[in-house]
């Protein structure tokens, strides 16, 4: 499964900067990545589910809270599951960051 591209689908409507791996250079702006990706149910010694959590960023010098409460919403819809999630403030370059956590359970291709 293509989760890179999933995500990047799902977020894109939002008209906001979406990016993978990297921090935006505009702002606000989205970036994301995965983490914790494997086997989550198996059968016969099969993998049968496979899972990924995936950390959603969201950049902004004001108020993102509607971009936040959409990025949840969106994602909600497409079955990813919020775990957590968290404000942070980046004082290097003085810009604020809200941290949303989400797992994502699918049906292994191997």
């Amino acid at each position: 499964m293509d989760l890179i591209s999933l995500v990047y689908d799902i977020l894109k409507p939002l008209n906001v900067p979406v990016l993978w791996q990297l921090r935006p250079e505009s702002l606000p702006g989205i970036t994301y990545h995965f983490f914790n990706e494997g086997g989550e149910l198996y059968g016969d010694g099969e993998e049968e589910t496979s899972g990924a959590a995936c950390q959603i960023d969201i950049w902004g010098k004001g108020d993102y809270t509607n971009i936040v409460e959409q990025v949840k919403k969106l994602m909600k819809q497409n079955g990813f599951l919020f775990m957590d999630g968290r404000d942070d403030f980046e004082s290097e370059i003085k810009v604020y960051h809200k941290i949303l956590i989400f797992n994502y359970y699918f049906e292994s291709e191997v």
